[in-house]
């Protein structure tokens, strides 16, 4: 027969066993978390180096508030809103069509940067 000393301790194990794997998981999840958030930050580092060198003066865009972020303005030193609606059509840059990816001059990780004439876009 088992003693209730016994089933406790087992339990204690048990228990401990599973918090501690729970917690080994969750330092691992935590590593590559911060892990892609330092290549987000680099990557916003090196956009923002890229516009300061070759277009210091020139308005920049993002196509949604991700591109548009604030680790992105911080770099630039201005803020980086998204692409106004009140453009002209004819200003506009065309999704995914040869017209967009000729303009691009720059791209690092999963963004890029368009020039347009007026304007930096910033779009995957």
């Amino acid at each position: 027969e088992k003693s209730p000393t016994r089933w406790l301790t087992a339990a204690s194990i048990g228990i401990l066993l599973i918090a501690f794997l729970g917690l080994s998981w969750q330092e691992e999840n935590f590593k590559l978390l911060k892990l892609d958030n330092d290549m987000y930050y680099t990557e916003n580092k090196d956009i923002a180096q890229f516009i300061l060198a070759n277009y210091p003066q020139k308005t920049v865009y993002g196509q949604t508030w991700v591109e548009a972020n604030l680790a992105l303005s911080f770099y630039l030193g201005r803020y980086v809103p998204t692409l106004p609606s009140n453009l002209p059509a004819s200003e506009l840059p065309s999704p995914d069509g040869p017209a967009l990816a000729s303009h691009r001059v720059f791209h690092r990780m999963k963004r890029s940067v368009y020039n347009f004439p007026d304007y930096l876009y910033l779009a995957p």
